[in-house]
């Protein structure tokens, strides 16, 4: 009988040790999904005041830009949102490129 018992409490240890683990793993992966959902989510932000910038530019106020640099970046800044994950370096380039450079006059 006590034999019984002290395998009993084994199988539960074990079993407890490994519910235990797998639930530590599992709050890890909602975590990291959970950060990743916030950082797309940044970035789509970000990606729309991009976008929201270049369509309020005017053709003049783009760096080293001819007539064609507002149609170029517009069509950049929306493709780029079809192709994966793409939008949020396109308006990471045009941040650094356009509007960091050459803000709004006003």
């Amino acid at each position: 009988m006590e034999g019984l018992l002290i395998a009993d409490l084994t199988n539960n240890a074990a079993a407890t040790l490994a519910g235990t683990a797998f639930l530590g793993l599992a709050w890890i992966w909602i975590t990291l999904i959970a950060f990743i959902v916030l950082v797309a989510l940044f970035f789509f932000v970000f990606w729309i005041i991009m976008l929201i910038d270049c369509i309020q530019r005017k053709p003049g106020d783009f760096p080293n830009g001819g007539e064609s640099a507002k149609t170029i970046w517009l069509v950049v800044l929306t493709v780029t949102f079809f192709v994966g994950n793409l939008n949020g370096i396109a308006a990471i380039v045009y941040y650094f490129v356009v509007k960091r450079k050459m803000p709004v006059k006003s």
